[in-house]
C-alpha cells in the first residue's frame, strides 16, 4: 500500500473533475490516498475520510499568503514549509505526490516524496510552474503544446487523454450501436452556458440556420449554479441565454449530474464542439468533454482540435475555415455516413480505452520507468 498525496486546485465537492478521480481510482486499488484542497479563507483547517482509503484535507488560509507569493517571496517559502509541515503530520511519509497545483506549492521538494508527478492541463506556465518541474520526476499533460512549454528543462513526459469518468465508461458499455438518425436531427452540447470563451456567432448562426435540427443544451444557465461566474455576467452572455431561451428548435436541459448526462446524450446523433480558440487558447489542444461524447459513439462537429488530428474520429476542420458556420453547413447532410457502426464502434474504444483506471495504468507504468 502507497501513500499518495493529490495536491488540487479545486476543492472536493459535489463536481467531479480529473484530480477527484484520480484520488478515487488510486484509492480503489488500494493505495492511502490523500486529496488536499486549495487554502480557503472561508475554510477552517478539517481533515475526513471521503471513503476507505481517500481522506480529503482542508486547508486554512493563512495571512500574507497570497500577497507574499509575488511580493515576499522569502516569505512566501516560509509558508509553504509549513503548510507542508502541517499536511505531513497527516499523511506521514509519502511515496508519491501528484501536483495539479503548483500555484499553492511549488517547492514540491519539501515533501520528500519518494517520486513526484507534475500534471499540467493549462497552457499557462508562469515561474512557479516552471519551479515545479524542474523539480519533479516527471510531466503529465493531454497536449503536446503544453509538454512543449517545458522542453528546455529535459524531464521525462508522458503524453495522454483526458479521463472517461464511471457514470461514461458504464454508459459507453451499454450503448446498442445503430446507424439510424432520429427523425429530427438532434446534436447535442455539454459545458457551462455562461463560459467566456464560446463562440456566440457562430452558435447563433448555426442554430438560426437549421430549424429543422434539436439542439440540446446540458450545462449552467444562471450565475447561481455557476461554478465560473460569481458576479454579474456580461451582457453577452446573458444576451446569448435569452436567444437559447427564446429559440424554438433548443431544449436545455439544465445542469445534470453524469449519470444524468450519461442517460441523455446516447440519444443525440452528433455533438458539437464550439470555443473560441482566441479565447481559451485550451480548446485548441483538447477537452475532456471530447472523450466524454466519443463515448456515445457519435460523431462531433468542431474546428482544429490539435490531440485529435488524424484520429478519424471526428468531423474536424482541419484548414482553420473562416466561416466555421459554413463548415458545418456543409459536413451536417453527411451525419448518417460519419455515424456508421464500425466509426461508433471506434470512438466507443477510443472512450474506454482512456478510463480513469486506463489511464492510471498508463502512468503507474511510466512511473515505473523513472529513476
Amino acid at each position: 500500500m502507497k501513500t499518495i498525496v493529490i495536491l488540487s486546485p479545486d476543492t472536493w465537492g459535489k463536481m467531479m473533475l480529473s484530480k477527484m478521480h484520480y484520488a478515487k481510482t488510486l484509492a480503489e486499488e488500494g493505495n492511502r490516498v490523500f486529496f488536499i484542497n486549495p487554502p480557503r479563507k472561508e475554510s477552517a483547517s478539517k481533515v475526513w475520510r471521503e471513503e476507505d482509503n481517500l481522506t480529503v484535507v482542508s486547508l486554512k488560509e493563512r495571512p500574507l499568503r497570497i500577497f507574499s507569493r509575488e511580493k515576499l517571496k522569502p516569505l512566501y517559502r516560509k509558508i509553504e514549509k509549513k503548510y507542508v509541515k502541517e499536511i505531513k503530520r497527516i499523511t506521514g511519509s509519502i511515496d508519491e505526490l501528484w501536483c495539479f497545483n503548483a500555484f499553492f506549492i511549488s517547492d514540491i521538494k519539501f515533501f520528500g516524496a519518494a517520486k513526484t508527478l507534475l500534471l499540467v492541463y493549462d497552457l499557462y506556465v508562469p515561474e512557479n510552474l516552471r519551479k515545479a518541474a524542474v523539480q519533479a520526476d516527471g510531466i503529465v499533460s493531454v497536449a503536446n503544446e503544453i509538454l512543449n512549454e517545458f522542453k528546455e528543462i529535459q524531464k521525462p513526459e508522458l503524453l495522454v487523454h483526458h479521463g472517461l469518468a464511471p457514470a461514461f465508461e458504464k454508459m459507453a458499455k451499454s450503448i446498442s450501436i445503430s446507424q439510424t438518425l432520429n427523425q429530427k436531427i438532434k446534436i447535442g452540447y455539454v459545458g457551462n452556458l455562461m463560459r467566456q470563451s464560446i463562440d456566440r456567432t457562430v452558435f447563433k448562426h448555426i442554430i438560426n440556420g437549421h430549424p429543422d435540427i434539436e439542439f440540446h443544451f446540458w450545462g449552467p444557465t444562471e450565475v447561481i449554479e455557476n461554478n465560473l461566474i460569481t458576479d454579474h455576467p456580461e451582457q453577452e452572455v446573458t444576451q446569448f441565454i435569452e436567444f437559447l431561451r427564446g429559440a424554438a428548435n433548443i431544449l436545455l436541459h439544465g445542469v445534470k449530474s453524469p449519470d444524468e448526462l450519461a442517460d441523455g446524450m446516447p440519444g443525440m446523433d452528433a455533438f458539437l464542439f464550439l470555443y473560441d480558440a482566441k479565447q481559451d487558447v485550451n480548446a485548441g489542444f483538447n477537452s475532456h468533454k471530447l472523450t466524454e461524447y466519443l463515448a456515445t459513439g457519435k460523431t462531433v462537429i468542431s474546428p482544429y482540435i490539435s490531440r485529435f488530428d488524424g484520429s478519424g474520429l471526428m468531423i474536424m476542420d482541419k484548414k482553420g475555415s473562416e466561416d466555421f458556420t459554413k463548415y458545418f453547413d456543409d459536413h451536417i447532410e453527411q451525419i448518417e455516413e460519419y455515424n456508421r457502426p464500425e466509426l461508433q464502434q471506434k470512438r466507443i474504444t477510443f472512450a474506454l480505452d482512456n478510463t480513469y483506471k486506463k489511464q492510471v495504468e498508463r502512468i503507474r507504468a511510466w512511473m515505473d520507468t523513472l529513476i
